[in-house]
């Protein structure tokens, strides 16, 4: 039913060159529907711009995840920014040449990658982050 009432929607927008606004707490929804996203907490705006913006605040385009049979070839990862829990590692890839040096990586060390998946962090992801930021400005205002 969501879907067929998107279908009506767009294509009134498409035909009239109409504008809606949409007040949601479903990101998927936004990320594939909207080309323009404020967020409100408390009151206040705390971001306008594209879902794709909203997504690049997070400072990590890809988030891999590996389990590692070995973990001294930590030390050769060719990003500084990773968390490990025992054997797992996950890996925040900022861009795409980033992203083709991991993959030549493990490809080099396949024999110490047990599991290798990759994500693309999701809206809801941003939308929390952005929360969060916003809750430390005010936290920082609150004990000046």
């Amino acid at each position: 039913m969501r879907v067929r009432l998107w279908s009506i929607v767009m294509k009134y927008l498409d035909e009239y060159g109409a504008t809606a606004i949409l007040v949601t707490h479903y990101l998927d929804e936004v990320k594939e529907y909207a080309n323009s996203v404020l967020l409100l907490h408390r009151g206040k705006l705390i971001f306008d711009g594209t879902p794709r913006d909203l997504l690049d605040r997070l400072g990590y385009r890809y988030r891999a995840r590996m389990k590692l049979a070995n973990d001294k070839i930590l030390k050769e990862l060719p990003s500084r920014r990773y968390t490990q829990r025992g054997s797992e590692v996950e890996v925040f890839v900022s861009d795409d040449n980033e992203f083709i040096a991991l993959i030549r990586f493990i490809e080099a060390r396949r024999d110490y990658v047990t599991e290798f998946v990759v994500e693309r962090p999701s809206l809801e992801e941003s939308y929390t982050e952005m929360i969060r930021l916003d809750k430390d400005v005010d936290a920082r205002h609150t004990h000046l």
